[in-house]
């Protein structure tokens, strides 16, 4: 079934969405000459709270060098404010992918700043599935983590952190990055 009406598509050139698949959501967000994120997302919940992810497949393993990224995101609709868990490619090609954290100052990019990233090696995240989770205590102090078995979870990075915003939304997030390939991904729940 479709996702219900609290679920929103965001970001120019908004991602494409396909329920065709069983069980999954496949999102598509097409290629672009410019910076652009892209996602779907809906209002938090009240805080405290934890979301989890299992992102089945994804199309970064594809030889891309412009840092595309695939993940769950916390976002502040009004700014476009966004602080991510993300599986991204480095620029070194497909066996470059992590895990890491990522702020994005508004749907463009003006300021894009790396967080921590667990595991340092490359091409962990080309294992599947991957786990992704927010553990939330409060709008200044939330952690992010990944599993492989959605068993076990490791934190990414070494301490929570403060996005230095108020989220109001959280979701998936796309970014097919400069590139002439679209990127696509698909999420079994949330």
């Amino acid at each position: 079934a479709a996702p219900d009406g609290a679920w929103a598509l965001f970001g120019s050139g908004t991602p494409t969405m396909d329920i065709t698949t069983p069980s999954h959501l496949h999102l598509t967000a097409p290629a672009s000459g410019s910076v652009l994120l892209r996602g779907y997302a809906r209002a938090i919940p009240s805080v405290p709270f934890t979301v989890t992810t299992k992102l089945a497949a994804h199309t970064l393993d594809v030889s891309q060098n412009h840092s595309p990224l695939v993940g769950l995101g916390l976002r502040e609709a009004a700014t476009g404010k966004s602080y991510h868990v993300i599986l991204a490619c480095e620029g070194g090609g497909a066996y470059s992918v992590k895990i890491k954290n990522q702020y994005w100052s508004n749907l463009t990019g003006s300021t894009i700043t790396n967080g921590d990233a667990t595991p340092a090696t490359t091409g962990y995240g080309l294992l599947r599935p991957i786990y992704l989770r927010w553990v939330v205590t409060s709008q200044t102090d939330i952690r992010s983590y990944f599993s492989y078995d959605g068993l076990v979870y490791i934190p990414v990075g070494t301490a929570s952190a403060n996005p230095g915003f108020t989220f109001d939304e959280v979701g998936f997030v796309l970014y097919a990055a400069t590139l002439s390939v679209s990127l696509e991904a698909m999420f079994d729940w949330v």
